[in-house]
């Protein structure tokens, strides 16, 4: 069953996804049909990685006995809930909570574990000063703003573009570190086996 797990968690992101393409193709505001697309583009990218953090977690041994791992396992299991709750709400037409809640669940998850595991698998320790950590935790901060003033009915068209374009950009990076490092790499595969 430890095994099916972060497969069956990822899995878990699949309705949400349903009802944001729903959302997507529905006729209505063009602000809630854009930012649909951005969480849509998303829910698959924060689904593949908590698969693979689980796999790597489960590959760890003795999990038990280090406490970073012992700090990370809660913050991450919170992470996927809030994500997943995020999602949801946003599929059930609640864009701004559901936008709120998945950013405060990556800015909480970033700011908080400094533990990330490497292409291979390997954990490390990401000091909180590193530039790329605070380059992190700067989007989702925007996010976070972002999502404040899509709730006050603010300059929404505008928001979703931004947050369109920031889950393009972010997409568009995560591309090319995959195809940088399989070129490099050439078995690799970011499955977490």
């Amino acid at each position: 069953m430890v095994s099916s797990l972060p497969t069956l968690v990822a899995l878990a992101f699949l309705p949400a996804g349903l009802g944001l393409l729903i959302q997507v193709g529905w006729p209505g505001c063009l602000a809630d049909r854009l930012a649909a697309l951005a969480l849509l583009l998303l829910v698959g990218e924060q689904a593949h990685m908590a698969r693979v953090d689980l796999r790597h977690l489960a590959g760890v041994s003795q999990p038990r006995q280090d406490p970073q791992l012992q700090c990370f396992t809660p913050i991450l299991g919170g992470t996927i809930l809030g994500e997943l709750v995020g999602f949801y709400g946003a599929a059930a037409g609640f864009l701004g909570i559901g936008l709120l809640l998945i950013a405060v669940s990556l800015l909480a998850f970033n700011g908080v574990t400094p533990i990330r595991f490497g292409q291979d698998g390997q954990l490390g320790v990401q000091p909180l000063g590193s530039p790329r950590r605070l380059g992190v935790i700067a989007v989702d901060s925007l996010a976070l703003a972002l999502a404040v003033v899509w709730l006050m009915g603010l300059a929404q068209l505008w928001i979703a573009i931004v947050l369109l374009s920031l889950t393009l950009l972010y997409g568009a990076i995560k591309l090319i570190g995959y195809i940088h490092h399989s070129k490099f790499h050439p078995g690799f595969t970011d499955s977490g086996d």
